[in-house]
């Protein structure tokens, strides 16, 4: 959602829930005035949101490459 710009699927349904708890659409969460500035820093570019973006999947395949070849590896029981 970030990288592309989209909207989250989830935001008209909170604006929903908003309007019918009678609360204005623009009032922060609990948690909201905390989460943004860390998540959105003052500085923040779309080029390095897509850089980010780019790490991030580069990291989770690691991961998964690492996991996915431990998991076809055989493991000899007899050696610790």
């Amino acid at each position: 959602m970030e990288v592309m710009g989209w909207i989250c699927p989830l935001t008209p349904l909170e604006q929903r829930l908003r309007y019918l708890a009678n609360q204005s659409e623009g009032q922060a969460g609990v948690i909201e005035p905390y989460l943004v500035p860390l998540l959105y820093p003052v500085g923040l570019t779309r080029e390095t949101q897509w850089w980010l973006a780019v790490a991030l999947i580069v990291f989770n395949l690691m991961v998964y490459a690492w996991w996915w070849n431990r998991w076809r590896t055989p493991h000899d029981s007899t050696h610790p």
